[in-house]
């Protein structure tokens, strides 16, 4: 079945959107965390589905967006990368670390 242009349009604006909308990571078993990381946090500052604010003025929508941006970054680096380096050999017994063995720093400011 042949679609126009407008149906293609729609459908994939559609398919876009139910992406965008899947959670990155394992939603929070916290009852008050109800949102969960999704890619449209990355694309459009929030999910999808948002009712703005018309009300406020620029500056501090302005400052409020940022202040999201930063919580859905600091989200993404402790949640999601967190879920991406985890492995089963870190789930094991190891040997301490000893003088001379080589190891990785994190600096969370870095």
């Amino acid at each position: 079945q042949k679609l126009t242009f407008e149906e293609y349009s729609t459908l994939l604006t559609q398919l876009e959107a139910c992406l965008n909308s899947r959670p990155l990571c394992a939603i929070s078993e916290v009852p008050d965390d109800i949102d969960y990381l999704t890619p449209s946090h990355f694309l459009n500052s929030g999910p999808i589905l948002t009712i703005l604010d018309t009300e406020e003025d620029e500056r501090t929508r302005w400052h409020r967006l940022q202040k999201i941006n930063q919580d859905i970054w600091k989200r993404w680096q402790s949640e999601y990368l967190a879920k991406l380096s985890a492995r089963n050999k870190w789930q094991r017994p190891q040997e301490n670390i000893r003088v001379n063995d080589v190891v990785i720093i994190h600096e969370p400011n870095l």
